[in-house]
Order: structure tokens, then sequence, then C-alpha cells
């Protein structure tokens, strides 16, 4: 995961990327209840086992919870967040796992339900408990975005934990002349 990420990073520096303010900005651990509650959190499964907020949790205030014998269905879904222009955009999230294996998928779409999620962008299975970061890019068009992280760890794991989630325009230049 970390190779992939450095990989990434490293093609987009030789491509002269260029990175705006960022268009989402969260640190989740050290959110509070009102930076949890303006996400839109769907059970799926509606087991009660889902994403949850701790003032008190490490190393993140905002995990998804273990169930004994579901498997994770559970979404967490940003509030709106308006994309400025056409273009191409950094999605950067911070996550950490457990020794029992977590696993998600990150998607995007143009409504805060699971129905407007429409374009998957990375699966990360096998998540331990250490800390892992990633980034994709997603073609956006103006107007209203919505970042979906979707829990699908297997029954009797632990905690997914997402740590913080940014999302920077990031215009790559041409070199051709």
């Amino acid at each position: 995961m970390k190779k992939s990420f450095t990989f990434l990073m490293a093609a987009i520096c030789a491509f002269g990327a260029v990175a705006a303010e960022p268009v989402l900005s969260v640190d989740f651990s050290a959110a509070t209840a009102d930076d949890f509650n303006a996400w839109t959190v769907v059970d799926v499964n509606e087991d009660n086992s889902t994403w949850v907020f701790s003032e008190s949790a490490t190393p993140s205030r905002v995990y998804y919870s273990w169930n004994r014998n579901n498997n994770g269905d559970d979404w967490f879904i940003s509030p709106a967040i308006t994309i400025p222009a056409k273009g191409t955009y950094a999605l950067n999230y911070e996550f950490k796992g457990s020794s029992y294996k977590e696993a998600f998928e990150v998607w995007t779409g143009n409504s805060a339900t699971v129905e407007g999620m429409t374009t998957k962008h990375a699966e990360h299975i096998d998540v331990i408990d250490e800390d892992n970061s990633n980034m994709v890019l997603v073609e956006a068009e103006p107007g209203t975005l919505h970042v979906a992280f979707h829990c699908v760890s297997n029954p009797f794991c632990y905690r997914l934990y997402l740590k913080s989630v940014k999302l920077v325009e990031a215009s790559i230049l041409s070199t051709s002349a």
C-alpha cells in the first residue's frame, strides 16, 4: 500500500502536478462529534455495528466497529463537496486496521446515498494494525461530489480507523510543445 502511494506521488511530481487548496480536508484524529455528524452513516445490513465516533478512541475518533456474525456493509459518506472546476482531483486518505485484517472500498458519487456512489476508486483488503495511506485520482465535473468509505470487513474483526481525508485539485501540466 505504501509503495503504491509513493509510486503514484512520484509519477505526479514527474508530470508537474500543481496542488491547490483542499476542497475537503478532515483530520479525524482531532474530529468533533459535529464533524462526524456532518457525514452520513448507512448501516446497510442493519446490524448496529457501523461507523461510530468516540472522543477517546485512538488513533482516530472515527472507526468502523466490528460485528460477531455479519460482514461489514456500512458506508461513511462525506457531506457535499463543491467542485469548482472540471479536472483531476487527488483524494488522499489515511487509515489503520487491526490484527484481524479489515477491508474497505473507496467510492465517489453525486449524492449522500449508497445508490449515489457510482465510481469505485480503491479496494483495500487485509488492512493490518499499522498506519496506512493512499491516494487516488478522481476525475470530477463542476458541482457536487461525495466521497464514501464502504467497510466490507469479515465478521469478528475489530476496528477500521479512518484517520484523515483530503481532496485537492491537481492539474497535470503538459510538457508537449
